[in-house]
């Protein structure tokens, strides 16, 4: 008889029908496996395809959205969605150009039984393939002094087009150089900065070259001198470059550009706001003041902050202030993962965040905003307490982390026992 039994229990064993093993065949919420880009910057003559692609049981159906949550339309010859999932803008004529399809926000949304799990915001700009032409202008500077030389690139393609170097008449070519030394030098933002400038420096022009990174099309621009002056009088300390707000990820140094003109020639010092007071750079290892301009190396997030250049003659004093902002790319998980609970009882969703800055934390059931009220309380912004679990609580929550130009997303299940 007890091997009767034991037979019969084995048999129930190996069905899968124990509750060790019957979790096995539950149905699993849906899971990105290729989450779409926060940017997609496209050229109209050469549309984009924005692929999404997700995992689960059963398998998710995918979906895209626009950002009042509507979904997105098939239009001919404009916009749609791929049955994989493949979001498609199609190559258009400048007349085409609609701003709401695309210069936009868009979401991928996979959705199963279990719940709907919502993509980061797609930002989508479509750019015109227009031709441009680049300018530099001539400009006038006191022999001793740094001259700073613009390509003056269109609006339009701000982000888009980018200098790539600068070029003088007799061959000598000028690229970014990371430790800004020497006679010329690139900077990130594309200015040329000639530095002590002498009369000699007058017999030659300069050009600076563009690139358009959607189309690959190069650029170059007209050429343009400097016309040397000497100084037969004073002239007070004035900052002439500098950039308001300089961003870099976390350990990449950085230039803070500072260029002052005068005469006498201007020196320059830095000073950093440190806990609401300035305070000289001097000491610290990963701060080096090239020139007028302050090189950061390997900064870590607490260099994020505010600095200012001084500068200053016999004659004057002039300053200027950069905000530098040290980030870590964002990232999050939800704890636990996955809760199975029974009615009545209540619960936490703890989500675990790690990049800077956060500027922004959101929680959502099944891609619809949560409010704090009720039964569902929302502690630090990155806790979800929910009490006295209903049966339509069930589904996928998610945690929706974001900055300016960063973000990030995770989810918890919640499932009855």
């Amino acid at each position: 008889m007890k091997a009767v039994l034991l037979t019969a229990f084995n048999t129930l064993f190996i069905c899968g029908l124990s509750p060790a093993t019957s979790d096995a065949f539950l149905p699993t919420s849906p899971i990105f496996t290729h989450e779409p880009p926060q940017l997609v910057q496209f050229s109209n003559s050469k549309g984009a395809h924005v692929s999404c692609a997700a995992r689960g049981d059963p398998f998710p159906h995918l979906t895209w959205t626009k950002e009042d949550g509507k979904e997105v339309p098939n239009i001919a010859e404009v916009v749609y969605v791929r049955p994989d999932g493949t979001l498609i803008f199609q190559p258009f004529s400048p007349d085409k150009y609609q701003q709401e399809i695309h210069s936009s926000s868009y979401r991928c949304l996979a959705t199963n039984s279990v719940g709907t799990i919502g993509s980061r915001k797609v930002t989508v700009e479509a750019v015109i393939d227009n031709k441009y032409n680049v300018r530099v202008y001539s400009d006038y500077i006191t022999q001793g002094n740094t001259a700073v030389l613009r390509c003056q690139i269109p609006p339009f393609l701000k982000g888009v087009a980018k200098v790539t170097s600068w070029s003088r008449d007799d061959g000598i070519v000028i690229h970014l150089d990371e430790e800004y030394g020497g006679k010329h030098s690139l900077l990130p933002s594309g200015e040329l900065l000639v530095k002590d400038v002498q009369r000699k420096d007058a017999y030659h022009s300069y050009r600076c070259q563009t690139r358009n990174r959607l189309t690959g099309f190069i650029v170059e621009s007209s050429s343009a001198k400097l016309i040397v002056t000497e100084s037969h009088n004073v002239v007070p300390a004035k900052i002439i470059h500098r950039e308001t707000h300089v961003r870099t990820p976390r350990g990449r140094k950085v230039l803070l550009p500072c260029v002052a003109q005068g005469y006498p020639i201007p020196s320059c010092s830095w000073l950093r706001n440190q806990n609401g007071r300035q305070k000289y750079i001097d000491g610290d290892p990963h701060l080096q003041v090239l020139g007028c301009s302050l090189m950061v190396r390997e900064p870590g997030v607490r260099y994020s902050g505010k600095y200012t250049c001084f500068a200053n003659n016999t004659v004057g004093t002039d300053k200027a202030e950069t905000e530098l902002l040290v980030y870590e790319h964002l990232s999050a998980e939800v704890f636990p993962a996955v809760q199975k609970v029974t009615t009545g009882q209540s619960v936490i969703f703890n989500c675990s965040i790690s990049g800077y800055p956060v500027q922004m934390i959101t929680w959502m059931k099944d891609m619809r905003p949560i409010v704090s009220q009720g039964r569902f309380n929302i502690l630090y912004s990155n806790i979800l307490s929910i009490s006295s679990v209903r049966k339509q609580d069930t589904g996928i929550y998610q945690c929706f982390v974001e900055n300016s130009f960063d973000s990030a997303q995770a989810l918890g299940t919640l499932v009855l026992a």
